[in-house]
């Protein structure tokens, strides 16, 4: 019986490290909670004097949301744990492809990586018919799952409806419902009248 994947926090960092992986962030970066606040949420304002029925002012509902502070490379981050919708479970997936050394057909170099002068390469022919080898199928086990993660932001936090990432996440998830659902029978109706309706190419 397989053991339960454990699960995590991943961090999505605004740059780009030439590492995959699990690190011990704890010891290189010293984080700390604050608290600002959200000017994504609206209320609407009630006026005493207003009549019945007629629109009100709309005003900023001010709520008090909490992120995080960090540094890294002598620069000021601000981060923020974003949670998956409901119903989504994140996967860690570790690759287990190796990418190999190319060897070969290109001219012989020397250890400072210009080509030898004075030997000549010889052209192989290349046969055009020979069938293609079939393209090996990788894997990616996973490792971990998360429900959230820790969205990273250089210098200043941005509002949540604003980030990128945020926005694709909403977006995605969105789009994703409307392709996987399945109509009902009642709509399968309409949709049929509605061809129907159609007038027939003459």
């Amino acid at each position: 019986m397989p053991s339960p994947l454990p699960t995590v926090t991943p961090w999505l960092m605004p740059w780009s490290i030439k590492f995959d992986g699990t690190a011990p962030v704890s010891t290189y970066m010293r984080v700390k909670q604050a608290q600002t606040e959200n000017l994504d949420a609206t209320a609407p304002k009630t006026d005493a004097n207003a009549s019945e029925g007629a629109p009100t002012q709309v005003s900023v509902m001010r709520q008090t949301v909490s992120y995080l502070v960090s540094a890294f490379r002598g620069r000021t981050i601000h981060g923020k744990n974003v949670a998956l919708p409901v119903g989504y479970v994140g996967a860690v997936l570790a690759s287990t492809s190796k990418t190999a050394g190319s060897s070969g057909g290109g001219p012989p170099v020397s250890k400072s990586g210009r080509p030898k002068r004075g030997k000549k390469v010889e052209k192989e022919d290349i046969r055009m018919d020979v069938d293609e080898p079939k393209a090996k199928s990788t894997s990616a086990p996973v490792e971990a799952k998360f429900s959230e993660f820790t969205l990273w932001l250089p210098d200043n936090l941005s509002r949540e409806r604003d980030d990128t990432y945020v926005r694709a996440l909403d977006e995605w998830v969105n789009i994703t419902a409307l392709v996987h659902r399945i109509p009902t029978e009642e709509e399968m109706a309409d949709t049929a009248k509605e061809e129907d309706k159609k007038p027939s190419p003459a």
